[in-house]
């Protein structure tokens, strides 16, 4: 088995663990107020744009698990959709 896998695969794999992992990052971060959700039929052409795409997956640690969060490199606003 991989060390790192995407969502999907991981709450398969583990269940409530893995929920409970991914809601406290997305928490943390709506709580920083560097995510936050909006739909794309509220939004401009040129804001949707500018959208930052991102990736999230799983990784096991010893003792837990631990959500990666990847985004693109470019700047750009980061918002759910």
């Amino acid at each position: 088995m991989l060390t790192q896998m995407n969502m999907k695969e991981g709450l398969n794999i583990f269940g409530d663990k893995a929920n409970e992992a991914i809601m406290k990052e997305l928490r943390q971060l709506h709580n920083k107020k560097s995510l936050f959700p909006m739909k794309k039929e509220n939004m401009f052409y040129d804001k949707w744009k500018r959208v930052l795409r991102y990736l999230m997956f799983l990784k096991e640690k010893r003792w837990k698990l631990v959500v990666v969060l990847m985004a693109g490199l470019n700047e750009s606003i980061l918002c759910v959709t």
